[in-house]
């Protein structure tokens, strides 16, 4: 598993995020869960099974307002100091923050959005920057069907399109 023994963050506070770092908590060495608010609104069962994690750090009352990184994601920057730092440093970050694009992320890296803030991206699921891909709901893609299936879909062509990509790369 690629995040195996890694440093990732999770964004979000409701139940997908709250899920989501819980079970990236039994593979990665670290899980961050950031959050924007100011308690988690998952499920109790599951914010419950997440407290009891000790690899995992909550970060609440702060967002994430920029990737940083030489070649590959190296680090988070914070809108607020956590334990006296800007920056958390992580090897993977997983977007968990609910149903409508509200533009942040893309905003970060300078993607081109639709009207509606979705990540315009074409039939390889790429987007308007070079090396970066996206998939699911948050895309264009899927021409307003936002279902499980399209996204794991998109999902599936993501990883081709970027297979080739690394293997164009590694061969120039």
């Amino acid at each position: 598993m690629f995040y195996r023994d890694k440093t990732v963050a999770v964004v979000g506070g409701k139940n997908a995020a709250v899920m989501s770092a819980t079970m990236l908590s039994d593979i990665a060495k670290k899980v961050y869960l950031i959050y924007r608010g100011t308690e988690l609104l998952g499920e109790p069962m599951w914010v419950d099974q997440l407290m009891a994690r000790k690899n995992v750090e909550i970060i609440l009352k702060t967002l994430p307002i920029g990737l940083e990184g030489e070649n590959r994601l190296e680090r988070i920057k914070l809108s607020q100091p956590y334990n006296g730092e800007q920056y958390v440093n992580v090897d993977g970050v997983f977007i968990e923050i609910g149903s409508e694009p509200d533009g942040l992320f893309p905003n970060m890296l300078g993607l081109k959005v639709d009207a509606k803030k979705y990540i315009k991206v074409d039939n390889t699921q790429a987007t308007s920057l070079e090396g970066v891909w996206a998939a699911g709901d948050c895309t264009t893609a899927s021409n307003g069907f936002r279902q499980v299936v399209t996204a794991v879909g998109e999902g599936g062509i993501a990883a081709n399109s970027i297979f080739r990509y690394l293997s164009q790369k590694a061969r120039a």
